[in-house]
């Protein structure tokens, strides 16, 4: 045999073995692909199928396996859009519409689909963004529109020290210290007390002699307070009442007000707060004092969630 016909043989030998190496893959994909079939495993054998038309494009039972499954697979993945859409759940149904229609590009139902789900999300969005931008407008004019702070409560008072002298001595002192006035009801009842005050504001000090005494104040003006007995007819009396409304995001007006209504004694002998919902708008609406209904308005925002 000459050097020629040597390295000819050579160059066959090298194509018989490539063509067997790739008939080889081929068929490994094409059996892959067919295990995942008849696993119900269509995804796999999609992507086994497309290796071996890939790698053997002239069997056309390679193409026609590629074919059956592209079909079956996007059966599969519109039943479950459909499934996540009665459900409500958006973007899983569009994940799943998406793939379903890159299975079945000629499809034209699956185009629609996917483009309606997508169009659902964004109008969804957008209404949450209106929604919360409209709640958050709402609860800024509550706020704007409840009582402004009459008098700076947090000045600091000079050293007060004073044994067995008489509340209305210790409350003229203090009121006098702050350059305000100081009227009593007829319920406050005058008797001995000792007090220790050093760098205290004015909140701390009235809180730490009235609330030893069982007394309140209530500010009346810029330039005023009054002291009376801590009594619910007192508190009915000079406490702020308003009306806030709030809107619900997710939470159920009805469940919260049960949670609310729990907390609505609060303050000890303080007026209860009247707290009603509103399941069409799905709103709570509170009657209270400025304070409780402060407490109600923190209640609200920690527990108006998203459902789990």
């Amino acid at each position: 045999m000459t050097n020629a016909d040597f390295t000819l043989l050579k160059r066959s030998t090298a194509v018989v073995v490539v063509a067997i190496l790739m008939a080889g893959c081929g068929g490994t994909a094409y059996k892959k692909g067919y295990s995942a079939a008849q696993n119900g495993n269509w995804d796999e054998a999609v992507e086994q199928y497309r290796l071996a038309v890939q790698e053997h494009p002239d069997k056309p039972e390679y193409k026609i396996a590629l074919e059956r499954a592209m079909l079956t697979a996007s059966q599969k993945h519109l039943d479950a859009a459909r499934i996540a859409e009665a459900r409500m759940q958006w973007e899983e149904a569009l994940r799943e519409y998406r793939r379903a229609s890159e299975l079945d590009p000629p499809n034209r139902m699956l185009a629609g689909k996917v483009t309606d789900t997508e169009h659902r999300i964004r109008d969804e969005v957008e209404a949450a963004a209106r929604s919360r931008s409209t709640l958050e407008q709402m609860r800024e004019t509550a706020r704007r529109t409840g009582p402004p702070p009459l008098f700076n409560l947090n000045t600091v008072l000079p050293a007060i020290r004073l044994q067995d002298t008489s509340l209305r001595t210790i409350l003229n002192g203090i009121a006098q210290a702050a350059g305000i006035n100081v009227q009593y009801d007829t319920s406050f009842n005058d008797r001995p007390f000792s007090v220790n005050l050093e760098n205290v504001t004015l909140q701390d000090a009235l809180n730490q002699v009235l609330l030893s005494n069982g007394l309140f104040f209530k500010v009346l003006n810029p330039r005023t307070i009054i002291v009376a007995q801590d009594s619910l007819a007192n508190r009915t009396k000079y406490e702020d009442q308003v009306i806030r409304t709030f809107y619900l995001n997710h939470a159920d007006s009805a469940e919260l007000v049960q949670l609310l209504n729990q907390v609505g004694r609060l303050g000890g002998q303080q007026v209860p707060p009247q707290i009603a919902a509103t399941k069409s708008s799905n709103t709570i609406t509170v009657r209270g004092t400025t304070a409780m209904v402060d407490i109600i308005e923190r209640l609200i925002e920690a527990n108006d969630n998203p459902r789990a």
